[in-house]
């Protein structure tokens, strides 16, 4: 089953979560998600885009910045992410990190929030 969700609709950053199976306790003990856990995310890619950067051409931009560290950046593009951006990260921007034990914890998170 395949679900498209659209975020931030100014922008329209459409994404697809796939759900690939269930799995058995065996599976998520492999995993280590405690019991009681009803959805877990086992792979991704990349970091989360930035908030309010101008869509995808905006995020492209704003990664080739901190890529290219000794490039002009005449929009400052660097500074807004790392003190205005409301999900930028003082440290910078690694945009092909994924950290699904992150994703994880945000899935719980919601959960216990909607629960």
């Amino acid at each position: 089953m395949t679900i498209t969700y659209e975020y931030d609709h100014g922008d329209s950053w459409k994404h697809t979560i796939s759900l690939t199976g269930y799995t058995s306790k065996g599976t998520n003990v492999q995993f280590g998600v405690p019991e009681g856990v009803e959805a877990f995310c086992i792979a991704g890619e990349g970091d989360p885009c930035a908030e309010d950067c101008g869509g995808i051409d905006g995020w492209e931009a704003l990664k080739d910045a901190f890529k290219h560290p000794g490039k002009a950046d005449p929009d400052d593009q660097k500074s807004w992410y790392k003190a205005e951006c409301l999900n930028g990260e003082k440290k910078g921007l690694d945009p092909y990190k994924f950290s699904v034990l992150d994703v994880n914890d945000a899935i719980q998170e919601a959960d216990l929030l909607e629960g």
